[in-house]
């Protein structure tokens, strides 16, 4: 059983792996078919705030508008994916990393670094591009809610406003946060770079 009693109007982070750190999504296809899966099952259950989809894993931020949504959302939609991708790639046997993983969000300011966090996923340890390359790359990367942030994209899986109205002027002061965001990071992993090993 699940540890997490899930509230009802509160916001989590949600994000799990393949299991054994395995790809789970292969090509374009794959990623389209999680998408679709996300606008499917959410219907009175969540509202999707963010996401982003990596070649072996993804990270949601849900919030729960139903008693128990988020369990029944995650259910469907995993249970699903798996169901297709074992079936499209000749494969038995679980697909994800055992149960997803959760943390509730306590405010709205962790709402807003959470939010980057997600976005600058595809980048942020890419160290062939600099940050002016990282920032165009997200602009052109398809598999996550950033370009709807950004309006490079007029999507309408996700609910962006409890984020968009923390900011007065949401298009240029978002993206400038994701950019301290990026720079942030790549300051923290330099300053570590001397303590970790190889």
């Amino acid at each position: 059983m699940r540890k997490t009693k899930f509230t009802t109007d509160l916001y989590y982070h949600i994000y799990n792996r393949g299991t054994e750190k395995r790809q789970i999504f292969l090509e374009n296809g794959d990623l389209f078919r999680f998408i679709i899966s996300l606008r499917k099952y959410k219907q009175d259950l969540v509202d999707i705030i963010c996401y982003v989809l990596m070649s072996n894993h993804y990270h949601l931020l849900l919030r729960q508008i139903k008693d128990d949504g988020i369990s029944k959302f995650m259910h469907r939609l995993t249970v699903s994916y798996a169901k297709f991708f074992n079936e499209k790639y000749h494969r038995n046997g679980v697909l994800f990393q055992g149960k997803f993983k959760d943390v509730e969000i306590k405010n709205e300011g962790q709402l807003v670094h959470l939010s980057t966090y997600i976005h600058i996923n595809p980048v942020k340890d890419r160290d062939d591009l600099n940050i002016d390359n990282k920032i165009y790359s997200l602009g052109s990367y398809s598999w996550s809610s950033y370009q709807d942030y950004v309006r490079l994209r007029n999507g309408t899986l996700i609910n962006k406003q409890i984020i968009t109205c923390q900011f007065d002027s949401f298009d240029k002061e978002y993206g400038e946060t994701v950019r301290d965001h990026l720079v942030r990071y790549e300051e923290r992993n330099k300053d570590i770079q001397g303590l970790i090993l190889e």
